[in-house]
């Protein structure tokens, strides 16, 4: 029920963002309504020398005498949810240009963002997001508009800072290829009460019973091979969040291309048990793809067709969904 009335509240709040264009007090330098509302106006802060170290190091053109930290470092959302006004789930970025437009253009329906957005020209003033790219089939970022000549963006599972507009521009990031403003077209509230409702009804909550399934199952793995695994997993966690291509990276597939996950893939179907006891914290979701790519049987994946409601979920939510699915069809 909590969660319900989060996601609820969340909704409505990016409504009132999407909806107006007032400023809302004088809180954190007139920040954007729509920062202010989707993150309750938290404290801004100075980086310490060491982050402004780190982040000028792998975004040159970055002034790092002139950002705020807006929020610390979390993998519970990623650039692309924080940009759309969300920020209880992570939401990997399309690769391709046109699929990537097509996440902002249908942000409410597909993520349950309180509006869809426009695309505009990427050198006018009135773009709120901009989105980033290396290329045409690599869509890396997003970035939110926070104030007069201010951007905003969610680091991946690193920092969230403000920035001049095009400051993350190099190699990380690539440029912006694309800008949205919110869609003029007016969002009934009855609308979003329901689809709050419906991704509340969506929500899962693995029962005491099925996470004991899921250790027992675990349990009779060799403990060589649980040693193995775990010593893997450990180095691959810590090197995405050190590593710049997986640190500042909004999509989850970046971090396929560690070698500890070529190892742990070699690992093969057997250490499928010791995924699912670790997906059993939801801050684990980035294992997913490693289970993609073990599991051999379509059925005991996760997919999504266009339109399905369940792409609102996030990767979290999606994550307890595979534990489950595993469990009753998988007869292991």
């Amino acid at each position: 029920m909590r969660k319900q009335i989060l996601i609820l509240l969340g909704f409505s709040f990016s409504l009132i963002a999407c909806q107006q264009n007032e400023e809302i007090g004088s809180v954190e330098d007139n920040a954007n309504p729509n920062e202010l509302t989707t993150r309750a106006a938290s404290m801004r802060r100075v980086p310490t020398q060491a982050e402004k170290d780190n982040l000028k190091k792998d975004f040159p053109n970055l002034d790092v005498n002139n950002i705020s930290v807006t929020g610390e470092a979390t993998g519970t959302y990623n650039c692309i949810a924080y940009s759309m006004g969300i920020t209880n789930k992570w939401i990997d970025p399309e690769s391709f240009y046109n699929d990537f437009i097509e996440q902002y253009k249908n942000a409410k329906t597909l993520y349950g963002s309180s509006c869809n957005y426009e695309q505009t020209s990427t050198e006018g003033s009135n773009a709120t997001v901009d989105g980033w790219g290396t290329s045409s089939i690599d869509m890396t970022h997003g970035s939110v508009v926070y104030s007069s000549g201010t951007w905003e963006s969610k680091l991946g599972r690193y920092l969230r800072i403000t920035h001049k507009r095009s400051e993350l521009s190099g190699t990380l990031y690539g440029r912006i290829l694309v800008s949205f403003i919110e869609s003029r077209t007016k969002t009934d509230m009855s609308e979003i009460k329901e689809l709050a409702k419906q991704i509340a009804q969506e929500d899962i909550e693995l029962s005491d019973a099925e996470k004991q399934a899921v250790i027992d199952k675990a349990a009779n793995i060799n403990c060589e091979v649980k040693t193995k695994f775990n010593d893997l997993f450990n180095s691959w966690n810590e090197e995405i969040s050190i590593n710049p291509q997986t640190k500042y990276s909004s999509s989850t597939l970046a971090y396929t291309t560690l070698p500890q996950f070529k190892e742990m893939q070699a690992m093969g179907k057997n250490i499928i048990p010791l995924i699912m006891e670790k997906l059993l914290d939801e801050d684990n979701f980035f294992l997913l793809p490693l289970y993609d790519a073990i599991q051999t049987d379509s059925q005991l994946k996760i997919s999504y067709k266009k339109g399905d409601a369940k792409i609102l979920e996030g990767e979290q939510n999606k994550a307890k969904r595979t534990v489950r699915l595993w469990l009753s069809l998988s007869g292991n």
